[in-house]
């Protein structure tokens, strides 16, 4: 099974009539990889870079519920450090319709979805 991630790179009062500035298939995993993801098929690197420093609001789509893990590293010094989740439980139902989840972040960044069943 595969999410959608959307991702939208300004601030909007609503979103609705928006067009997300990136979509990425992400493939759902049952492992919980909270602490430190895995790097495969299932996460996505939004930026690879230490400098990125942008707005985001996300949202997800899938036809069960899920949660959303976002993982940042701005470490020059141990890249490969990623460490906990800077946002380890944004939860997606495709029963309930909140907006996308805005935050700012710095660094590198990467998602990946965890099935909630």
């Amino acid at each position: 099974m595969k999410a959608t991630v959307k991702l939208y790179h300004d601030r909007q009062d609503d979103y609705s009539d928006v067009e997300p500035d990136q979509t990425k298939e992400i493939e759902v995993t049952e492992e919980c990889l909270s602490d430190r993801p895995m790097f495969a098929d299932e996460e996505w690197i939004e930026a690879d870079d230490v400098y990125n420093h942008k707005y985001y609001a996300i949202d997800c789509e899938c036809d069960e519920a899920v949660t959303l893990y976002v993982h940042t590293n701005d470490s020059v010094h141990d890249p490969d450090d990623w460490g906990r989740a800077a946002e380890g439980g944004l939860i997606y139902d495709p029963e309930d319709d909140y907006p996308p989840f805005g935050c700012e972040m710095w660094g590198r960044t990467c998602f990946w979805v965890k099935s909630n069943a």
